[in-house]
């Protein structure tokens, strides 16, 4: 039996990334959508609440709810069995299910491209779904970040429900649900430590790999270069392949690069970006869409929330924002502001207690062989968003290696005091670089941080 056989689905934290995404494709596609989310008591005009709502999702205050009899319910694993409208259900007898499932339901329906990797997988999601909108083919899609043209409907931007045969969704590694996914096109951007240990990983990509009709791969990622098979649609950075980077530049206006003989622009910064147009427009052309035509949309495609999103560009700084939570997403988003900037501040925010102990250490090496003189790196306590991972370790632990390194270091138990720190020390032209996930806030920050220092731009 298909769980879209239902007709009443209720969420159990529903506003949650990849939860509040398929909600809305349910309700797009006709579905009664009901939810939850303790979201909605902390923060009872955060604007994705009007967002849900515009979307034709019922919501209620985490607790508050009614969970009715015949709804199919919705969890995801970050939502513990004590969460009043879960134990609600399990009391009542109601199905419930996790979203992957859900997920996995909703893909065998449909000509499927499932994004996969451990940086890089929203931005690439939301390329190939904008290339295949402009290419005509009114794809369907389930991502993680909003995408900014989709946002600017008043939805969230992070799910459409298309007409066509296509469905774009972004394949999560990190609780193992990868290996629910049988595409019919399979994209591995990259294989690098993350939520697990890399042998755990390789485990879960190569079932991915095998439960894909097509692989496209990144032959410059080793292991995931390991997971090809040879395909015409593999891509890679500066060497030979069938899709090739090559020549890439960088201004504050995007990236300009060159692939299979063709100048290809995008108005995203970094070259880490590049590589993901590449992806983008190797996955378009394994459904069908011709290389000129891919190229020419790609060069409107307008980004995603919080990926190297500019939120302030002035005289003497710039705040960019960006959802880098691992060494390897921290490293590209340094690297691309440096390339910007005399001087980089750069403030982490660490989405977890069990992800920072386990690459911890590897961050502040990389961060250590990273950051120039002038340059600066700030960490602020571990995002907790509930539940019963051990809060064993200490992001001024880290920020403590730095330092002993001789880099310019600094730990902020409190974020709301980084643009003092920033009236501080800013030189002229610095890039103020702010980084994390998982939190929902983070945009509010950046717009906090961006609000308090503009008046002193023309003072540095």
């Amino acid at each position: 039996m298909s769980y879209l056989s239902e007709e009443k689905f209720f969420f159990v934290g529903v506003a949650g990334a990849g939860m509040s995404a398929i909600a809305q494709f349910l309700s797009f596609s006709g579905k009664q959508v009901l939810g939850s989310d303790r979201l909605f008591v902390q923060e009872p005009q955060h604007p994705v609440i009007s967002q849900l709502k515009k979307a034709g999702i019922g919501l209620f205050p985490q607790g508050q709810a009614q969970v009715p009899d015949d709804a199919l319910v919705v969890v995801s694993t970050a939502i513990e069995e004590t969460v009043p409208e879960y134990a609600q259900a399990r009391e009542k007898g109601l199905t419930i299910i996790h979203r992957t499932d859900l997920l996995r339901d909703i893909t065998e329906h449909y000509k499927t491209i499932a994004v996969a990797g451990t940086a890089g997988k929203s931005t690439t999601t939301a390329m190939i779904f904008h290339i295949l909108q402009e290419a005509g083919l009114e794809p369907s899609l389930i991502t993680g970040a909003p995408l900014l043209s989709l946002q600017s409907r008043g939805i969230v931007g992070n799910a459409w429900h298309g007409k066509g045969e296509w469905l774009i969704i972004e394949a999560d590694e990190s609780d193992g649900t990868l290996v629910k996914y049988k595409p019919q096109i399979g994209l591995i951007l990259n294989i690098d430590i993350d939520h697990k240990e890399l042998d755990e990983l390789m485990d879960i990509f190569s079932t991915f790999a095998s439960n894909s009709r097509v692989v496209v791969v990144n032959k410059s990622n080793e292991l995931a270069a390991s997971l090809s098979r040879g395909g015409v649609y593999d891509f890679c950075y500066e060497a030979d392949c069938s899709f090739g980077v090559k020549d890439v530049e960088m201004s504050w206006v995007g990236v300009e690069f060159t692939l299979r003989g063709q100048r290809v622009n995008i108005a995203q910064l970094g070259k880490h970006n590049a590589m993901n147009a590449a992806a983008a427009i190797a996955a378009a052309a394994a459904a069908g869409v011709d290389l000129d035509q891919a190229v020419r949309y790609i060069a409107s495609f307008k980004g995603i929330a919080r990926r190297m999103q500019v939120i302030y560009r002035g005289i003497n700084f710039s705040i960019i924002d960006d959802y880098a939570h691992n060494p390897s997403k921290v490293v590209a988003a340094i690297e691309t502001a440096q390339q910007l900037a005399g001087q980089v501040i750069a403030w982490f925010q660490p989405h977890g207690f069990s992800p920072l102990k386990l690459w911890g250490d590897e961050l502040v090496g990389a961060v250590a062989a990273l950051l120039r003189d002038e340059d600066i790196f700030v960490m602020s306590p571990v995002y907790y968003a509930g539940g019963t991972a051990p809060r064993d370790v200490c992001a001024r632990d880290y920020i403590d290696k730095l330092r002993a390194s001789g880099k310019n270091a600094y730990f902020l138990q409190y974020r709301k005091s980084l643009p003092d720190l920033i009236r501080e020390k800013a030189k002229p032209h610095t890039v103020v670089l702010l980084m994390g996930a998982r939190d929902p806030l983070l945009d509010y920050f950046a717009n906090y941080v961006s609000n308090q220092v503009i008046y002193f731009d023309d003072q540095v």
